[in-house]
């Protein structure tokens, strides 16, 4: 089947970290008054404890909202699993070689890509703008004894680290439209990270208008092509930690190009060494951050990351969104109080 089973929902509600969460909110609204309440921000954080025990504590961590370039996220889950479906795809059919196996996935997957999310193929998007463009990613070599390896080749590669490191629409945009809507949010719904009609990760814009998109509906800013719950960003983090998402050599590919985003030019809000809005009190291992402006004008701020305390080697994923720039400091401080009250608990 070319689209995954859904994957394992592996953070789990913990009542220590809900704690830690709760104290470190009354430190929050004591050092920084003006934060108030924050009824505008989404956070999702989870203690990793082992391989399969994310322990998850949040703030409306259920709720749909735009959050700009964390969603360029999806571009190397939805790469590598369409590698894996155009390899099992042209083996089936006795693929030797590109043509054959371009031509079976064609047959296969284009028809599924079509169909997968309804409301894509209701708002008049063409069946073109929907499926792959399997060329365009993809190198396909001839196996020993008959078959194929299907790589992604050195120019989607390269548009990919563009889109995550550097945040480059013009990357991301081409990424989504060689991926195709159909195709990226059939993947997202079978993968379990997006419920329809509106709850989870829904990609379907590509950052720079070059292509009509596909809205959902959003808590922050109504109709959107780029948007999110904390709950199931986070989701998809733990399993690139786990090694399960896609398979473990796409969870470690995408575990290191997000470590490369996290040193690159587009670092963390919360990074202290390299923003005056972080923390020095932890490292952030793994980013990708986002800013973006609602229909109102003003931006909002979010990001999706790994973090490891200073003295400890546990890791903990941090997924907030929704902040606005005046929140920023008060965002690391929340982060950093509530990882120290669970070490602590």
């Amino acid at each position: 089947m070319p689209f995954p089973a859904p994957y394992p929902t592996l953070l789990g509600s913990d009542i220590k970290m809900e704690q830690a969460l709760e104290a470190a909110l009354w430190d929050t609204h004591t050092s920084f008054p003006l934060f108030g309440d924050i009824p505008h921000v989404a956070l999702s954080i989870a203690a990793v404890e082992g391989p399969d025990d994310f322990r998850h504590a949040g703030i409306d961590f259920g709720r749909t909202y735009y959050s700009a370039s964390v969603l360029k996220v999806v571009i190397p889950y939805c790469a590598y699993q369409l590698r894996i479906a155009v390899e099992d795809v042209g083996n089936a059919a006795g693929a030797t070689d590109g043509a054959t196996a371009y031509a079976a996935a064609r047959l296969v997957i284009d028809p599924l890509a079509a169909s997968a999310v309804p409301a894509i193929a209701a708002a008049g998007i063409p069946v073109a703008m929907q499926v792959p463009k399997y060329e365009q990613i993809f190198a396909i070599i001839p196996t020993v004894g008959g078959g194929i390896s299907v790589n992604i080749n050195a120019g989607f590669e390269t548009l990919m680290r563009r889109a995550l490191i550097e945040s480059s629409n013009e990357a991301a945009a081409i990424c989504i439209k060689h991926l195709g809507y159909g195709w990226i949010n059939g993947a997202l719904a079978a993968g379990g990270f997006f419920l329809p009609p509106t709850q989870g990760i829904w990609l379907c814009g590509t950052f720079d208008g070059s292509r009509p998109s596909v809205p959902v509906e959003s808590v922050n800013d109504g109709q959107v092509a780029q948007a999110t719950t904390t709950f199931d960003m986070a989701n998809l983090y733990a399993n690139v930690l786990r090694g399960s998402l896609v398979d473990s050599s796409a969870s470690s590919d995408i575990d290191q190009l997000l470590r490369n985003t996290a040193s690159g030019p587009e670092p963390s809000w919360m990074d202290g060494t390299r923003r005056d809005t972080g923390s020095s009190d932890f490292t952030v291992t793994h980013t990708k951050i986002g800013v973006g402006p609602l229909k109102t004008g003003k931006s909002v701020f979010s990001e999706a990351s790994v973090i490891v305390p200073n003295g400890e080697t546990k890791q903990f994923i941090v997924m907030w969104q929704n902040a606005f720039e005046t929140d920023l400091r008060s965002m690391s401080f929340l982060v950093e109080r509530t990882v120290r009250h669970y070490l602590e608990g």
